[in-house]
């Protein structure tokens, strides 16, 4: 009959090799929730509403054009300008302009965020990314977030991937009806060249414009 009574510690037989051990800690990762990572992200996007929105304000002012330093740097500073002066419909414009832009991009990005969270995949939360003032037409590169895990099923893969896109157009269909709705003919400006940049109305635009 086997022994069931406990081992005196005199008689654990040790052996010189059970202290000759390496002992690993491994540290957890970092969550994507803590108040650094939350930081980063926080600061991005406040960076990120300051250049689109001067942008967005720089379309409706003139500045000087007769170096590139006025190029680049004359319609926000015309906008800085307008603004200290009292005349706030430049920044009042670039503001419309921040929240909707952004408005698009969150939840485009955050559908992508979501989708991940429901099917237990860690990422990040959305990343901004600023642009400098009238470099980019809009005032930020996008943003992006990070899958820091693999996807485990093509359904995952789908839905993650399809969840950005109706999640923005969600935003983006209420914004476009407000906003033609609520726009007027911009009057002619005397001396503007006649060649540059065009936009021709897209096949949605025009759907909404004639149910208006």
């Amino acid at each position: 009959m086997e022994n069931s009574e406990p081992y005196r510690l005199s008689e654990v037989p040790v052996t010189p090799a059970a202290f000759d051990r390496e002992v690993v800690f491994i540290a957890a990762p970092e969550s994507e929730l803590s108040a650094r990572r939350v930081l980063i992200h926080t600061l991005l996007f406040l960076v990120t509403c300051v250049t689109t929105t001067l942008t967005g304000a720089s379309w409706v002012v003139r500045a000087p054009d007769d170096s590139l330093f006025d190029i680049i740097a004359g319609p926000p500073l015309a906008v800085i300008h307008e603004t200290l002066t009292g005349n706030f419909f430049p920044l009042t414009q670039g503001l419309i302009f921040t929240a909707t832009l952004l408005a698009i991009l969150a939840a485009h990005e955050f559908g992508h965020y979501f989708a991940c969270r429901y099917y237990g995949i860690r990422a990040t939360l959305p990343f901004f990314l600023p642009a400098p003032p009238t470099v980019t037409l809009f005032g930020t590169f996008g943003a992006v977030i990070k899958i820091k895990a693999p996807i485990t099923s093509r359904r995952a893969l789908f839905d993650i991937g399809i969840a950005g896109p109706l999640a923005g157009f969600a935003v983006a269909l209420p914004a476009s009806i407000i906003g033609l709705a609520i726009a007027r003919p911009a009057p002619f400006v005397e001396g503007l060249p006649s060649a540059g940049v065009q936009f021709w109305d897209p096949p949605l635009f025009r759907l909404i414009s004639s149910a208006l």
